[in-house]
């Protein structure tokens, strides 16, 4: 971002937050709303036991699975017959450059087809409107 002074460009920098922090703002803000439950899903690969014998164990749901996962509840409507259901919910957090991986992408599309709360945010403010707007296909 810059600007021209006098002929002169001057640099704005402006302070960008780390994943983990946008991660953290998001999971308070989904925590507040009383119709969501989210949850850490952290997707990695680590190994136990002692050289020779190590043993990969796999973390998290999938590789491409999102950040935070859980459920929304949603009103089923009168018509089939006035319960509450949990609605799947994918939310993936990146930074305002942050790009998603193609295997995120072809999890967040999966997930649409079945008609799951799916979807990649950049703040707390973008993760309350991707819950709070989502309606069933």
């Amino acid at each position: 971002m810059g600007r021209s002074q006098g002929g002169h460009e001057i640099r704005l920098w402006t302070q960008v937050k780390p994943e983990s922090t946008i991660l953290a703002e998001v999971r308070l803000a989904l925590g507040s709303l009383k119709t969501t439950r989210v949850f850490r899903n952290q997707v990695g690969l680590a190994y136990v036991g002692k050289p020779p014998h190590l043993t990969p164990v796999v973390t998290g749901l999938a590789t491409g699975s999102a950040d935070l996962i859980g459920w929304h509840h949603y009103e089923v409507r009168p018509e089939d017959v006035g319960k509450k259901i949990a609605v799947f919910t994918s939310v993936e957090c990146k930074t305002q450059d942050g790009r998603t991986s193609p295997k995120q992408v072809n999890w967040l599309i999966e997930l649409s087809k079945w008609n799951a709360v799916a979807g990649v945010v950049r703040s707390p403010e973008e993760a309350v409107e991707l819950i709070q707007t989502w309606q069933p296909k």
